[in-house]
This record gives structure tokens, sequence and C-alpha cells, in this order.
């Protein structure tokens, strides 16, 4: 399982008419901070740009006119989403093509909400087991205190 995935679903509002800005939102990549959507063109550079052998971080920063810096912070945060993968200081999208790339985080998401759900019936477990425990518990201090009073 990857450690680092975080995954934020929103609707697709389709306000903008870009599917590629579209995804963005959905997938919560654009933060609000981003109010110029500098990771949207980021993200469109590294869709168009990076097919064969993977893009490098400053001909990234110039073909998507975003300064180098902050080119360098997104495409850190869509590393660590699961995205974009990077290999040689090369950045490409984690398979040959944007809808192989989701559905594979789509696999990795279902995997994380099964293991969720594991660990969620377990904690179930352990609230009944803990809960039978505090019952015998208050059960023999009545009995003792019957006794003693």
């Amino acid at each position: 399982m990857d450690e680092g995935l975080t995954i934020r679903i929103r609707r697709v509002s389709g306000k903008s008419g870009d599917p590629i800005e579209a995804l963005c939102e959905a997938a919560g990549i654009v933060a609000g901070r981003d109010t110029d959507r500098t990771v949207v063109q980021v993200f469109r550079a590294v869709v168009k740009y990076s097919r064969d052998d993977g893009i490098g971080g400053s001909e990234l920063s110039e073909l998507s006119g975003v300064n180098r810096i902050t080119c360098l912070h997104h495409l850190k945060r869509l590393e660590e989403a699961g995205i974009i993968g990077r290999e040689n200081r090369r950045y490409h999208l984690r398979h040959e093509n944007l809808q192989l790339t989701m559905h594979d985080l789509r696999k990795q998401a279902l995997t994380m909400f099964e293991e969720l759900e594991k660990m969620a019936g377990e904690i179930d477990q352990d609230m009944v087991a803990l809960e039978r425990e505090f019952q015998m518990r208050e059960k023999r201090l009545l009995k003792k205190q019957e006794k003693e009073g």
C-alpha cells in the first residue's frame, strides 16, 4: 500500500469547459492557494510532453509557463498524490496514458477502503469487548457493594 496516497474526490463542476482542469479539481489537485491554477498548467504539460521518455523539471517549467520553483512544488505534490512518477530526474504519468493512471488510482483507492473497512471492523470488535468487560466490572462492583452494605 502506498503510504503517501491522499485521496480527495470532489464533484466535477465542468465550469471551465477544460477537461484537464476539471480532472484536477475533482481529484483535489487544485489547492486553494493556487489562485492562478498553475498546477493545472504543469499537469497539462506532463500529460502532453512526457509520453515517451519523461520530461525534466526545467523543461516542464518552460513549456508550462510556470516559474521553476512553483513548477517543482507542483511536481512534488503530483508525485506524492501518485498521479505522476519520476525516474532519473524526469517526470511522467504513472502509466502510458491518463485513463490507465486513473484506473490504477481507483484500484488503489478500493484497496485502501477495503483495508479501512477491515480496521473499522476490528475497532468495532474491540469496542464490544471493552463494553462487555466494563459491564462485568460494574456487576462485580455492585455485588461487592451489596455485600458490604
